[in-house]
């Protein structure tokens, strides 16, 4: 049960989640359209969020990605393989 000022929600789904992220102006992605996203393999992604290395929510049995944290993890890998390419 989920409650959020006056409101109380019964049992919520990965779905029923992301529609109320989505109404907080946040959107959530889930493994799928982030292995989309970044061209890699759909486990690939659930490996990455095991491991922690990959900003993530776990829902019951789903995984959520939020875009903003996603865009950031993806800055700071460029930043990462820029300086390693330049040596300093």
């Amino acid at each position: 049960m989920l409650r959020h000022g006056d409101e109380t929600y019964g049992r919520l789904d990965a779905d029923d989640i992301t529609a109320l992220a989505r109404q907080q102006g946040l959107e959530l992605l889930t493994a799928q359209e982030v292995a989309d996203r970044l061209r890699i393999g759909k486990s690939t992604v659930y490996l990455l969020c095991r491991r922690g290395e990959l900003p993530c929510l776990f829902i019951n049995r789903s995984v959520r990605i939020p875009a903003d944290a996603l865009r950031r993890w993806l800055a700071e890998r460029v930043r990462a393989a820029e300086t390693a390419i330049r040596g300093t």
